[in-house]
């Protein structure tokens, strides 16, 4: 018996993915935690299983889902991380409610912490955290506490404010 010649570049071209993934996430030199979500979204979509799949690899696929499902915990922490870096910040791996959920589930720490006054309910509120500048604030403030680098240009507010005495007293 000879091994089938597409079974073996299927396999290859599934196991390289997941290749690339473990080398991204295990960097030696710089921050990885942003990537765990987006990783571990794509790894998903590549056991989906295509109609021109092999058997073998849809089993495999399925296997290795059932792995992912079984074994990759994420938490809100990866997500924020996710949230907080500059070249996922976007979140596009995320669906609209799961960004919100991020969003939340950041300012629910800036709050517990004092870095932001705790949100009041009321809708004006909710259209005022969708502008831009508000956004900005909101991402400024958590890069602070998060003791990430950021440039304030100036303190307009007294968050702003609060945030740069207390850094200072660090």
């Amino acid at each position: 018996d000879s091994i089938d010649d597409r079974l073996v570049k299927d396999l290859a071209d599934f196991l390289s993915s997941f290749k690339t993934c473990s080398e991204q996430l295990s960097a030696d030199t710089e921050p990885t935690l942003y990537l765990v979500v987006p990783w571990i979204r794509t790894l998903r979509l590549f056991c989906e299983d295509k109609t021109s799949d092999l058997l073998y690899i849809v089993q495999l696929k399925k296997s290795v889902l059932e792995k992912l499902e079984d074994k990759m915990w994420l938490t809100h922490l990866h997500y924020i991380g996710t949230f907080l870096h500059l070249v996922t910040k976007n979140l596009l791996v995320l669906s609209e409610e799961e960004r919100q959920n991020v969003y939340s589930d950041t300012r629910k720490i800036l709050e517990t912490v004092g870095i932001i006054p705790q949100q009041q309910q009321s809708t004006s509120t909710t259209k005022k955290n969708n502008t831009k500048k508000h956004k900005r604030e909101f991402i400024t403030h958590t890069m602070f506490y998060l003791n990430l680098p950021v440039k304030i240009i100036s303190a307009q507010t007294t968050n702003q404010m609060k945030l740069i005495t207390i850094l200072k007293q660090n």
